[in-house]
């Protein structure tokens, strides 16, 4: 997954755009292979053949299991730089590092912000979160302490749902 530079507002959009394409790409590719494979001949594809496509990229393909937990990651950080621009709306540029990529997920040397982000798998998430701050009850989360802030997300339908 790459280093994003969002400029504008419609850059945002735009990548969000991007990453709903390649959503629909990859459940293509998937309802064919659920027709084609069963028990763990299945498993086996979802797990080491790259049917999935990269949100930013839909020209590159990895495997389904890794690209689910990366593309809810990259879709939590649009809704984290959506929201730091919503209260800093002059915070251009901003930098995201989408996957394994070095660095804080969300960098914005204009207004000195950073941020973490990630997608819960559970309610309970947030325990390893604690040193952002106090967790709150609401569907998209923001954690904001010593200057750096941390959006995660329990429920995917506030990420993919602009």
């Amino acid at each position: 997954m790459p280093r994003i530079v969002i400029t504008s507002l419609d850059d945002l959009y735009m990548r969000h755009a991007e990453a709903m394409a390649a959503a629909r790409k990859t459940s293509a590719a998937l309802a064919q292979l659920l027709t084609n494979s069963h028990g763990i001949d299945l498993l086996h594809e979802l797990k080491f053949r790259e049917i999935a496509f990269n949100p930013f990229r839909s020209s590159e393909s990895y495997n389904l299991i890794e690209l689910v937990n990366q593309s809810f990651t990259a879709l939590v950080s649009l809704a984290g730089a959506r929201r730091i621009l919503r209260d800093h709306p002059t915070a251009f540029p901003m930098q995201l590092n989408i996957g394994p990529v070095g660095g804080h997920d969300i960098w914005c040397d204009a207004s000195r912000m950073v941020a973490e982000c990630f997608a819960a798998v559970t309610p309970n998430f947030g325990v390893m979160w604690r040193g952002f701050g106090r967790r709150r009850n609401s569907t998209t989360t923001c954690f904001s302490t010593r200057g750096r802030r941390c959006f995660g997300c329990r429920s995917t339908s506030t990420v993919y749902r602009w």
